[in-house]
Parts: C-alpha cells; structure tokens; sequence
C-alpha cells in the first residue's frame, strides 16, 4: 500500500510498504535506541544505517558514538527517501544520507518479491558509488572498519543491495589500510627505484605501441597449473613459428629458460632484491620486459632487449603530478598488487584474441606451492637435505591458511591473501568472454575454465595468423628533459635542508609548500598524517634526515643520464 506521509508510533501502528513490515506497532523509537544501546563501541568507525525512514535513533546514535565516528544513512528507494529527508534534519558533520537506487530492473523485482538475476552486478555498482561518496565526504583513513546497523525494518526491501555496499566499503577500507601499511614498510624504497628508473626511460619503448593483434596470448604464472602444459609448449620453441603468443610473469622466467621456450613478454614489478634470482640463467636473454617505474632498476636491463616502463601508483605523492607535467610518467597501470593480475590486464588490453592463463592458482598444495624449475621450486631442492623435506609442509600449514576445493575438485590450502588476490581477479575480470583459465590444481577464478588437453586447440586457431608481433617504438623522451627535472627536483630539497638547517630565514608558509611537494620525503612515516603541517619539531629532524640520502640519490641519477 503507499506509505503514509507521517505516522505515530504512540498510536500503536504498524507500518508496511511494498509487502513488508517496515515499522513495528511497538515502540519503534525505542527499539532502534535499545538497538544503539547495545553497541559496542569504537574509534574510527563509520555505522552504516540502511533505510532510516524516519530517523527514529539517529540523535541518540550520533550522540552515543565515539567523535572520529561518523553516520552514513542509504536508502534505496526513492519514494523512502523522499520522506525521510522531510523528517530527517542533522546538521552533525559525521552524519550524511544519500540516496542509492538499484537498476531499474532490480527495484521491479524487489518489489514482486524477487532478486533479479543481475542483482549481484547491480549491488556492485551502487556499493561503488556509495564508496566514492565516502571518500568525498571524509577525509582518507578516516574509518578502521564499517557497522552495519539496522533501526528498523526498511532493510528487508533490498538486503543484497545493502549488504553489498556494506562489504565493498570494508573491503575499500581494508585495502586503504594494507596500502598505508605498504607504504610504511616499502614507501621509501618504491621512491628511490623511482628516482633511479628515471635515468632508463629515454632508451625506454612506448608501452602504448605494444600491439599483439587477433593472436591468442597464453599469460603464464609460475603456480603448479602451468606445469600441466610448459612440456607440451617446448614444441613450440621458435617464436615466430608459434601460432599463439606467451606474456610470463617474472618468476616463469627460470622454467622457460629451462625449456628452451622464448616469451613474447616478461612482466615485472617486483622492488626488492630477492627477485634477483627469478633471473638466475636468464642474464642477456634478449627477452622483452614490461617493469614498473618502481620496480629494481636492475630489472629493465638485465634480459638485454627492449624494456617498457608503466606506472603503478601505489600512493598519491606531488611528484607523480610534476613527472605527469613534465611528460616523464608512463601509462598508468591498475594497482593489482599481482603481477600475474597485471600480465593477464596487459594480454587482455594489447591482444583483442582469446586468452588462456595458467599457473595463476592462488593456492597451493603439500607436494608444491611452485611450478617445477621456478626459483622457490630449485631452492627447495638446492636445500633438501635430512633436515629439509621437498614437501611444502611449512608453507601449507602455517597459521591463517585453510582448505578449499580446486577447479578439478581436489583439495587445495590457501590463505587470507591469497583469496583477496582471487576475489579482485574475479571482480576485474570474471565477465570478460575472451578469458579462458586452464583447469587443475588452482583455485576457480570465476572465468571460463579449459582442460589442459583443449588449451591448444583455442592457442593454434589460425585466425590469427597474421600480424603476430609486438611493436614498440623509442619512447621520445630526451636525456635533457630527465635532467631539467631532477635538476628542478634537486633545488626543492635543497631549500627545505637550507631552511631546517638555518642557512635562510624560516618562512613558515615556505616550508609548508615545500615539504607539501617533497612528500616522498615523509609519506612513509607511520605517523605522517598527524605531523605534517603541525610544526612538529620530531618530523622536521626526521624530514632532516631524509634528506642527504636523497639529495645523493638525485645526484647519481643526474651523472647516470
């Protein structure tokens, strides 16, 4: 029945709408404050209420909450929404309602009762939305962790709806918050490969020109899937006489090498040191790489053949907006956090023909965690001794992981981070009809799925025989541009130490700009969102320290070019 424009809930009614009871006859008022009464509650939480009506406990909400707090109203349907905003009226800052309609198909639906068959994309895109509005309204890092609190009935209208802006606002929170966590522990080296990278892109190709046609792409992992098929790949050894082509994440390096099979592209993002050994007896190979322009610099030379450079951007920092201005940052890529994620985002983007993945299993097993000849695989043999068993147990069994069921039914363990990596891979490119993933041992990814045994009847379809290659023209980047750059950014940290120091007077408005566009100097503190701007004497000697280092780091790239 319609919804009467205001009701009393000392008249003992009940309130019903669209075949379900929204308001209880008794005492909804303080049933939503027995329902706020009971919370637990925390810093930093953002309580997510689902169809307020007419906002029965908000105030006692908003009061009972801790001040880094704050109250996000949604409403999904208009009608609801256009009600509660005449009852509804809070100035409180922590407190916002927005209205977050479902497809039109989806509202249909609920209101005969039933959950569309494309609810669950419908949900996504409207808990996107709701994400972005968050993110406008409050400053980042504002929230730990997202409290879903239903005061009344209104929820039942459209449950998946809800629940699905409640899960990707945690989800959005959490990778903010494992991001932020990255940054402290691997900020300051992402920066530095950054800065000594710079030196490599004018002998760089243009990623943009990387063009693989109508030919089938195979995207190789180095997880035990891929060793379903590597054997049957060595037939296929010359490149120009193979029929599909092959992008191989870094660590797959070692086992084609072995194998004697070529890869069209090795992609690599890898920052630290220890990826060093995915190159083992693959120096000079003459392989082309695609590396991140905060990988190891090492990584874009040491295969001896053209190396593209893109940009993942692993935080906001000012520099990455005067790189941009000064035409020095390459394409951007989407932050993954995977490199086998990136290789299948590139296969899918430079290729417009099928693609097959294997060994991106997201799992792993007692026998093995690796593929046969990857570089934790030839460790695990190097060190097998009476001491040290083949068998993954360690790894297997470590505290966090757990058992699933595997694409061939078999079981399989796997851990929180490992599913996060699944879950985004579904999410980025479950839909997608190109994308097939091989069948075995892996986890389901939400794409098709081939048997080993069909791979190469969709890798050799002659439809694509033409045109099979990869081209990429110099970047036009001049040394001169690299060295106006570094040279501008030398000066901005040259003033901050003459001002710390006390070489020029302290101008504190100066300062401020400065440090605001030197942030890769104190992003990865710990505590940098608090001190910066607050004149704290602590930051400003830390910021002190960080200086030299940088200043000879600039210096190196500058004699480099």
């Amino acid at each position: 029945m319609e919804l009467p424009r205001e009701i009393s809930a000392k008249r003992g009614l009940s309130l019903s709408y669209k075949g379900k009871i929204l308001l209880s006859k008794v005492d909804p008022i303080g049933q939503a404050e027995k329902i706020i009464q009971s919370l637990d509650v925390k810093e930093r939480t953002l309580y997510l209420c689902p169809s307020p009506l007419y906002g029965y406990g908000l105030s006692h909400l908003l009061d009972r909450i801790h001040k880094s707090s704050a109250v996000l109203c949604v409403e999904a349907d208009k009608h609801l929404f256009d009600i509660a905003l005449k009852s509804i009226n809070c100035k409180d800052p922590r407190f916002h309602f927005a209205l977050v309609e479902p497809s039109a198909a989806s509202a249909g639906a609920a209101s005969a009762g039933a959950v569309p068959a494309d609810s669950g994309s419908v949900a996504k895109e409207a808990a996107q939305e709701v994400c972005s509005l968050v993110n406008k309204i409050w400053e980042e890092h504002s929230f730990q962790r997202i409290e879903l609190i239903r005061l009344n009935g209104g929820w039942q209208l459209y449950p998946e709806h809800y629940e699905s802006i409640k899960d990707l606002l945690q989800k959005d929170i959490s990778l903010k918050w494992t991001n932020t966590m990255i940054m402290i522990r691997l900020g300051r080296l992402y920066i530095k490969n950054t800065i000594r990278n710079l030196s490599l892109l004018p002998k760089s190709r243009d990623i943009s020109l990387l063009n693989f046609h109508e030919a089938p792409i195979l995207v190789l992992g180095a997880g035990p899937s891929a060793d379903l098929i590597l054997d049957k790949i060595s037939l296929y050894k010359k490149t120009n006489k193979r029929p599909f082509r092959i992008i191989c994440v870094d660590s797959c390096l070692t086992l084609l090498k072995e194998r004697g099979i070529e890869p069209d592209l090795a992609v690599i993002l890898e920052s630290q040191h220890v990826n060093l050994r995915s190159f083992l007896n693959s120096k000079q190979w003459g392989v082309k790489t695609l590396v991140d322009l905060s990988s190891l610099p090492l990584s874009a030379t040491i295969l001896g053949s053209d190396y593209y450079f893109g940009f993942t951007p692993w935080t906001s920092l000012k520099i990455f907006k005067r790189l941009e201005a000064a035409g020095l940052l390459p394409v951007t890529l989407t932050p993954l956090g995977s490199v086998g994620l990136t290789a299948v985002e590139l296969a899918l983007k430079f290729g417009s023909g099928p693609v097959v993945t294997a060994g991106i299993d997201f799992s792993y097993n007692l026998d093995s965690s690796y593929s046969r000849s990857s570089p934790v695989h030839l460790s695990r043999l190097v060190n097998n001794n009476c001491f040290n068993s083949l068998l993954n147990a360690d790894n297997a069994f470590r505290k966090g992981t757990y058992t699933l069921k595997s694409k061939s039914g078999h079981t399989v363990r796997t851990d929180p981070v490992m599913m996060n990596y699944r879950n985004l891979y579904e999410n980025e490119f479950g839909s997608n009809p190109r994308l097939f993933d091989i069948s075995g041992p892996g986890l389901f990814l939400g794409t098709n799925t081939i048997a080993a045994d069909k791979v190469f009847d969709l890798l050799n379809t002659s439809a694509a025989s033409a045109g099979l290659f990869v081209s990429g023209e110099k970047v036009h980047i001049s040394s001169e541009q690299v060295v106006d750059f570094v040279t501008g950014e030398i000066g901005i940290i040259n003033e901050i130490k003459n001002i710390l120091s006390g070489n020029i007077p302290l101008d504190e408005l100066r300062l401020d700009k400065l440090l605001d566009d030197a942030d890769y100097l104190w992003a990865h503190f710990p505590d940098y969102r608090q001190q910066i701007g607050a004149k704290d004497l602590s930051f400003y000697k830390r910021v002190r320290m960080e200086i030299e280092p940088f200043l000879k780091l600039w210096d190196m790239t500058l004699k480099s070019l």
